[in-house]
C-alpha cells in the first residue's frame, strides 16, 4: 500500500517531466538515424540537453494545466519563463522545418530553375551545395559558380556530381595545380572531394583522366576512382606503386592484373 502511494505520488510529481524527456529524446534520436549527414552522429552529444528540455516542456504542460484547473497558485515569473521558453522552442521548430523543406526542394531534380535560383540567394552553404548538384540548375548558372568558386571544394564537389557540368568546366576543375592551394591538406581535400567524383564520371574525356592520373601525390580515393576508369593506362597505374597502404597497393595490383599489365616499376604481372 505504501509503495503504491509512493508510485502514485512520484508519477503525479514527475510523470509529465519523464514523458516529455522520453518523447523529446525518442524524436531526436529518430531524426539522427534518418539524417543523411556524415556528421549526424555528433547529435548524440546533445541528447542530455534534449532530455532536459523535454522534461521542462513536460513540467510546463503540467504547470499550465494546473493553472487552468485552478489547482496551483499563479506565479507570474514562472509563467513568463515558461511562455518565453516554449515560444522560443516553437520558433526553432518552425525554422528547422522550413530549412528541411528548403533542403529537400534543393535536392529534388524536378525543382524548377526559378526556385533553385531563389534558394541560392539565401546564402546557406548546405542548401547552395545541393542546388549546385541539382541537374535542373541552368548551365549558365553552373558555369558562373565554377568560375567564381573554382577552389572551393564544397561547391566544386557538388558541381562534379552535376550531370550538366560541361567539358569546359571539367577542364577548369582539372587544371588546378598543387601550387594553387595554400597547403598539402587543402590539396588532399580537393582531390578527395572534387577530383574523385569527377574521375568517376562516365562522360569525363579520356584526356582529363590522364591529366588526373598525372597529378603529384594522388590520394587513395582518387587512385581508386582512376582504377575504375577504362582509360587509365598500365603505366599510369604502375606510377601509383609502391604504397604504404597495403590494401590500396593490393587493389592497384589486382587492377593491373585484370588489365594484363606487364611488370613496370614494381607493378604486377
Amino acid at each position: 500500500m505504501v509503495m503504491q502511494r509512493f508510485h502514485t505520488a512520484f508519477l503525479n510529481r514527475y510523470g509529465f517531466q519523464i514523458a516529455g524527456a522520453v518523447i523529446a529524446v525518442s524524436g531526436f534520436i529518430l531524426a539522427i538515424f534518418r539524417s543523411t549527414s556524415s556528421t549526424a552522429s555528433i547529435g548524440f552529444l546533445f541528447v542530455p540537453f534534449v532530455a532536459a528540455f523535454g522534461a521542462f516542456v513536460g513540467d510546463s504542460v503540467k504547470y499550465l494545466g494546473d493553472l487552468l484547473r485552478r489547482k496551483r497558485a499563479h506565479s507570474a515569473g514562472k509563467t513568463a519563463l515558461i511562455l518565453i521558453v516554449l515560444g522560443f522552442g516553437v520558433a526553432q521548430f518552425v525554422q528547422t522545418r522550413r530549412y528541411e523543406h528548403d533542403l529537400r526542394i534543393a535536392e529534388t531534380p524536378s525543382t524548377p530553375a526559378s526556385e533553385l535560383q531563389t534558394l541560392l540567394g539565401k546564402n546557406d552553404r548546405r542548401i547552395a551545395r545541393a542546388v549546385v548538384a541539382n541537374p535542373s540548375l541552368p548551365v549558365a548558372e553552373l558555369e558562373k559558380i565554377v568560375a567564381e568558386k573554382l577552389r572551393d571544394y564544397d561547391f566544386m564537389g557538388s558541381a562534379a556530381r552535376n550531370p550538366g557540368l560541361s567539358t569546359a568546366d571539367m577542364e577548369k576543375i582539372v587544371s588546378l595545380k598543387r601550387e594553387d592551394f595554400e597547403s598539402d591538406a587543402e590539396y588532399e581535400v580537393y582531390q578527395t572531394s572534387v577530383w574523385t567524383p569527377l574521375a568517376k564520371r562516365k562522360d569525363l574525356p579520356e584526356a582529363l583522366i590522364h591529366r588526373l592520373a598525372a597529378k603529384p601525390n594522388p590520394g587513395s580515393f582518387l587512385i581508386l576512382a582512376l582504377l575504375e576508369s577504362e582509360y587509365t593506362t598500365c603505366k599510369e597505374k604502375s606510377r601509383f606503386i609502391p604504397q604504404e597502404n597495403r590494401v590500396l597497393e593490393g587493389a592497384i595490383r589486382r587492377s593491373m592484373n585484370a588489365q594484363k599489365c606487364p611488370m613496370i616499376d614494381g607493378g604486377s604481372h
